[in-house]
């Protein structure tokens, strides 16, 4: 079975992108996840939950280190799209990987998911690792270069993502419209 995972769609990694390609990618990202909703597809949602450990505090009391945390959730634009659909899940990410989250881990072997269809930032980072992770799972990979941000719109970072993925046997397609009709398959494998 396919899913589609979104990663870290939030303002706080989106507030240093080129305005012009960051709607046009966000869209993408949109058009997507409608697919994914028209097709019964579970779809998944990281949102960076950040922990501040240099500003923590100590109760002295029960001997408890304080963490300041605060979560950065998926944007209002990706979040409307979903928010009837029950197949529809969101994970908070600690870390560089979202298969180092043991609900999705569960989540992903619960639904018998097969085929990741990713999207999302920092594909320089968070996204190449989770794609790693992915393969080292035998899960099918499918992504395009339409539905990943880099680290302040850095061009060498996409193309450098991109090229590992290629390596690595992701089928990375050209445009959203691509990937979009791999979406409507039954198995990207199959399809072309």
């Amino acid at each position: 079975m396919k899913a589609v995972l979104v990663i870290d769609m939030t303002e706080y990694f989106l507030q240093d992108k080129a305005k012009n390609d960051l709607e046009n990618k966000i869209n993408n990202i949109k058009s997507v996840i409608e697919t994914g909703v028209e097709n019964e597809m579970p779809l998944y949602f990281f949102e960076f939950l950040f922990q501040d450990v240099y500003r923590a505090g100590f109760n002295s009391a029960t001997n408890d280190v304080i963490v300041k945390s605060w979560t950065y959730p998926t944007i209002k634009e990706l979040k409307e799209v979903v928010k009837d659909y029950d197949k529809a899940c969101f994970f908070l990410k600690e870390n560089y990987d979202c298969f180092l989250s043991k609900p999705f881990k569960n989540k992903v072997k619960e639904e018998s998911i097969d085929e990741l269809v990713v999207t999302g930032c920092n594909v320089g980072v968070c996204v190449k690792n989770t794609v790693r992770k992915a393969l080292t799972k035998d899960l099918g990979v499918v992504t395009s270069e339409s539905v990943l941000l880099a680290n302040k719109s850095d061009l060498e970072e996409m193309n450098q993502s991109i090229r590992y993925f290629r390596k690595k046997g992701v089928y990375v397609k050209d445009s959203v419209a691509d990937l979009i009709e791999g979406l409507n398959c039954l198995s990207f494998l199959n399809y072309s």
